[in-house]
Parts: C-alpha cells; sequence; structure tokens
C-alpha cells in the first residue's frame, strides 16, 4: 500500500519530534524540491523563527521566490514541481464572549 502524500504545511507537523529523512519522505511522495522546503521549513519552525506551519512554508516561498527575482504572486508561473497546498489563514473564532459559560442568566 503507498502512503498517500499529505499537504507540505501538514506534513510539517506530522511526527514533529522526528526528523525529516530525504529517503522517508520520497517514499512518501515528495519531489526533491518538495523535501528541501519541507526540511527548512521545519527548521525554521524548529529554531522558533515561525511558529506556524502556513508561515514557515510563506516564507520559503518568499525567499524562492527572491531568488528567482520575482514577486511570490509569479512563482506559480515558473512550473515548480511544489505543491504548496492550501495555506490560507483560518478565520478567526467569533461569537460568544469570555467567559460567557459560567455567567448567570
Amino acid at each position: 500500500m503507498k502512503p498517500t502524500k499529505l499537504s507540505l504545511n501538514i506534513r510539517l507537523m506530522k511526527n514533529f519530534d522526528q526528523p525529516l529523512d530525504d529517503a522517508g519522505l520520497a517514499k512518501e511522495g515528495y519531489n526533491v524540491q518538495e523535501i528541501d522546503v519541507l526540511k527548512k521549513a521545519r527548521n525554521r519552525m524548529t529554531t522558533g523563527e515561525e511558529m506556524h506551519p502556513n508561515e514557515a512554508l510563506l516564507r520559503e516561498k518568499e525567499l524562492l521566490a527572491d531568488e528567482a527575482g520575482i514577486d511570490v504572486e509569479d512563482l506559480d508561473d515558473l512550473k515548480l514541481s511544489i505543491d504548496w497546498g492550501d495555506m490560507t489563514p483560518e478565520p478567526l473564532a467569533q461569537g460568544g464572549g469570555v467567559g460567557s459559560m459560567f455567567r448567570r442568566v
């Protein structure tokens, strides 16, 4: 049974306490560019530079765009073999008040 390839942000969090291994990631279906991005983004998270997987991946995407001398929005036009997945931020929670469970009605 072939393991399913997870989106990069989810894979960053999977087995966070274990180092990322090139051979293991390749067996999961990630290509060389994705493996490089995963390892660099994980390093950003473990050093505390970035706290959220989407932020770590976005920083790597920005660096790739800088190296290519283009805007981040134009990076997708380069035909890189990196599937960035869905990195849209989650909406903030709305409704309810702090301590509303404990308020007398």
